[in-house]
Formats: C-alpha cells, sequence, structure tokens
C-alpha cells in the first residue's frame, strides 16, 4: 500500500464497456485508509471486493447504494498488506 501512495497510479480502472470504473484511488497513509470512488447509476447496489493474489476474492460489504454518478467506499486493510486489488460490481 505504501508503494500506491509513493509511486501513484496509472491506467484504465475498468470494469468493461458498460462497469462500473474506478475514478479515483486515494491512500491515506496516516490512517492506513483506502478510499475507493468509482462511476455508479442511481438506484444501484454495489459490492466491493479485495484480493492480495488475485486468485481469492474477499467480500468487504455488498450493500453500499449508489449516491449518484460517483460512489465512494473507505476499505481500511488489515494486517501489512504490500500489495491489495480491489474490484466493485453492481447489482
Amino acid at each position: 500500500m505504501k508503494a500506491l501512495y509513493e509511486d501513484g497510479f496509472a491506467g484504465n480502472f475498468g470494469g468493461g464497456p458498460s462497469g462500473p470504473k474506478f475514478t479515483s484511488v486515494e491512500y491515506d497513509l496516516e490512517r492506513g485508509e483506502v478510499k475507493l470512488t468509482w462511476t455508479s447509476r442511481t438506484g444501484r447496489n454495489y459490492s466491493i471486493e479485495s484480493t492480495s493474489d488475485l486468485q481469492i476474492w474477499i467480500e468487504l460489504d455488498d450493500g453500499i447504494p449508489s449516491t449518484g454518478d460517483t460512489t465512494s467506499y473507505t476499505d481500511t486493510p488489515a494486517g501489512e498488506a504490500t500489495v491489495l486489488y480491489y474490484r466493485v460490481v453492481e447489482s
């Protein structure tokens, strides 16, 4: 996580042509929090999942309601993860 904070990030944070896309990933070094923001649609709900190995995904929350054109979720990763991946799923 520290590397993301120090090195920044780049790329298309996509979920396919019509799925939600991450628009912002912010890491608060002091609090150890990751704030994820993605495109969303009114009236929809979202799930956030994370993994450190791209094999086993862990659902962090499955009841995040849309807040309009964008929706956010803040995660406080446990342990000493040096690499952590996220994905958002619309339901």
